[in-house]
């Protein structure tokens, strides 16, 4: 008589039992005890079994190293089975035919892991699946009714192409999920709005974040691109806009702009007219409206609501200023629209760093345009440095960095560009009245209002402050999101160094030099390096190369936490070295500004500068061109020429990026093309000394891009 403990020494009767019911003999048990080996369990009987029925396996065909595959299978399988036979036991769901019948299945927080079919709910409307462990839905195959969608804190990976199929999909939620991969052409156009979220360190979803901010309030359903707010498509409004209001002036036309924003959820028109008469202007000793500010196209006024019920309505704080825009009475539509993007990204209720827009009033006399903001204590970023630069340490400086990216994320997240971002459109809370977590907050305002109220659109013309403006755009390159990475950029310095990002010059040569890589210099200021790097990164030639505002955010609101938990990271290692010193720079260095430093929006020419750019580009080219020829005591041919100038080009860019492969792989190229005239044009050792010379003429550059950086001074106790 066979006794099966001399398989392994934990059978029991009960566990052999087991073995026999699924068709397992002694011998055959024993053999698959030794083709599992390490790996065997008493209780691997359906494991077993399953390799068997279902993979048609048997001890001699099992490669051993294929079992965490079949193992990972088998669970999958298992789950699967786990689910169909939950969905069966449900009174509603226990039918082919019920199934059919069912429009919102709740699914939601049942315990349920791995795959799930419900191929038989073909009428779903919506689908609620929310807290499961969930790895796969199996849905009907065309699910055309499906409208909702809920996935989130589930385990859902790979691709979000499953739902390209879905031609009725209006809401998509995928929290805390580890898809990594969307193409947003496959998205179905009928989205209206796709939520998401991440809880976990590592969930995947991080990957596909900036993707998904694009589309997160879904699709304009009459252009099909994405919309810039909740059922709200900017361009499409524009134009409907245009149509409608192009013959109006005046108060009529910003009363009908008004009226077609539209209502926010309620019930308030998003743009409101407030009447002047509500406001309670400061007054100055004379009794005149006392100027609290004063920028290129108005004046701000501080004012105060006149009645309590206004009041409460509008600013919870009861302090208010008016903007009163310069020569504004006859008001450019474009201008409105820049200003309906204010109010479209500062709702207060979701956007706490960008100062908040009440709507527009006029000034009875002047009948001049108003509009109607929050009061910030604090002021501008650089009259903020001027008063408190020497209490500042780095750790506040890094919550301010964040509180600005913060805001031009809010920005951002509505598939706007701010195209004004400078330090005079940062406002802060004043020092000491924070907001309870012992910093005084800062906010981003001003979102696209860098012109006058009644200017009209002119190609190579742009508004701004040229030492915040992208090389790209001063090239007559539109603005996009890369190019307020860049202003971002110049503030931390400003705002890290205590200084005005560059030193006093002519702004035409300003505007060149900043075109040929001309930055602020970072190496003399104590902070640690990986702070450098992520600035560098940000005014970056490349805009590709930027970081996005995302990326920003997450990365400073890391360090911050890292310096107050004092965790033992490189950046707080980093930080450790340097904060002494930095405290030293802090407390004796004030805010260092010439006196002829651009603080506010002016008109640039944008083909002037692009022209002379690229005439001081091939100006140079054609000099050293002159001087390679002197040489080598030859002239060159049109097409080396054009291979000198490529290989130069690629050159630079190699410096600038040593990882950049691409240059790198241009730079092999032309190498080999210039090689290739050997006898032919010129002789080998002279196409030598051509390669040689471009070499010097890179290196060079590079060391003149360096001295253009050291140009302007970071100040120093010494």
């Amino acid at each position: 008589m066979v006794n099966w403990k001399d398989i392994h020494q934990d059978f029991t009767p009960e566990l052999q039992k087991e073995w026999e019911n699924k068709g397992f003999s002694y011998e055959q048990t024993q053999e698959w005890v030794k083709a599992l080996k390490d790996f065997f369990e008493v209780t691997d009987y359906d494991f077993c079994a399953w390799l068997r029925d279902k993979k048609s396996l048997t001890p001699a065909t099992l490669v051993y190293d294929e079992l965490n595959y079949f193992a990972e299978k088998y669970n999958n399988y298992v789950r699967a089975k786990n689910n169909k036979e939950w969905l069966e036991s449900q009174a509603e769901y226990n039918t082919k035919e019920k199934r059919k019948q069912i429009i919102e299945p709740d699914i939601s927080f049942k315990g349920l892991k791995g795959e799930l079919d419900l191929s038989d709910f073909v009428n779903l409307r919506k689908l609620n699946c929310w807290g499961n462990e969930l790895t796969r839905l199996i849905l009907p195959v065309n699910p055309t009714n499906l409208e909702e969608l809920y996935l989130g804190y589930n385990k859902f990976t790979g691709s979000l192409d499953f739902l390209s199929n879905m031609k009725n999909l209006k809401v998509l939620e995928i929290t805390d999920n580890d898809f990594d991969e969307v193409n947003l052409d496959k998205l179905p156009r009928s989205l209206e709005e796709v939520n998401y979220n991440i809880l976990r360190k590592d969930c995947k979803l991080t990957k596909i974040i900036p993707e998904l901010n694009k589309v997160k309030y879904g699709f304009c359903q009459k252009c099909h691109q994405p919309n810039t707010s909740r059922k709200w498509c900017q361009p499409c409004a524009e134009k409907e806009w245009q149509k409608e209001i192009k013959n109006l002036t005046g108060q009529e036309l910003v009363k009908k702009f008004i009226q077609q924003q539209g209502k926010d959820a309620w019930g308030n028109y998003r743009l409101q007219w407030i009447p002047y008469e509500w406001f309670g202007v400061e007054k100055d000793e004379c009794g005149n409206n006392k100027v609290l500010g004063e920028g290129s196209f108005g004046k701000v006024y501080k004012a105060n609501w006149k009645e309590r019920e206004q009041h409460l309505r509008h600013n919870p704080y009861n302090c208010i200023v008016l903007k009163v825009l310069h020569n504004s009475q006859n008001i450019a539509l474009e201008f409105l629209i820049e200003m309906a993007n204010n109010i479209l990204v500062n709702d207060y209720n979701t956007s706490p760093y960008t100062v908040k827009c009440w709507g527009i009033s006029q000034d009875p006399i002047t009948k001049n345009y108003i509009m109607v903001m929050d009061h910030i204590k604090g002021g501008n970023l650089r009259e903020y440095l001027k008063q408190n630069s020497q209490k500042l340490n780095l750790e506040i400086k890094l919550k301010k960095l964040y509180d600005i990216a913060m805001g031009l994320n809010f920005v951002h997240e509505q598939n706007l560009v701010h195209k004004d971002l400078h330090a005079g459109n940062i406002l802060n809370d004043k020092y000491g009245d924070g907001d309870g977590d012992g910093y005084d907050r800062s906010f981003v305002t001003d979102f696209g209002l860098s012109q006058p109220a009644d200017y009209q659109k002119e190609e190579g013309k742009i508004y701004g402050v040229l030492p915040y403006i992208a090389p790209e755009v001063l090239q007559g390159q539109p603005y996009t999101q890369e190019s307020d990475i860049y202003s971002f950029g110049i503030i931390a310095y400003e705002l890290l160094a205590n200084s005005y990002p560059c030193p006093e010059m002519d702004n035409m040569e300003l505007a060149l030099k900043i075109c040929r890589g001309y930055r602020p210099n970072l190496e003399e200021l104590k902070i640690p390096q990986l702070l450098k790097d992520l600035i560098k990164r940000c005014w970056d030639a490349d805009p590709k190369k930027r970081p996005t505002v995302c990326e920003l955010y997450e990365i400073l609101g890391a360090w911050k936490n890292e310096i107050f938990n004092k965790k033992n990271t490189q950046f707080y290692q980093q930080h450790q070295t340097t904060e002494k010193e930095y405290k030293h720079f802090s407390k004796n260095i004030s805010y260092k500004i010439h006196p002829t430093a651009v603080l506010t929006s002016k008109p640039i020419n944008t083909k002037v500068i692009a022209r002379l750019f690229q005439k001081s580009e091939e100006q140079a080219l054609e000099l050293e061109t002159k001087k390679i020829e002197k040489e080598i005591n030859q002239p060159l041919t049109n097409e080396l020429k054009e291979l000198v100038s490529k290989f130069i080009q690629a050159g630079k860019q190699m410096k600038k990026d040593k990882k950049d492969k691409e240059a790198r792989k241009e730079i092999k190229k032309l190498d080999k093309k210039l090689r290739e005239k050997w006898g032919k044009d010129v002789a080998k050792e002279k196409i030598q000394i051509i390669i040689n010379y471009c070499e010097r003429f890179i290196k060079a550059e590079q060391e003149l891009e360096g001295e253009l950086q050291v140009n302007i001074e970071t100040p120093t106790n010494k």
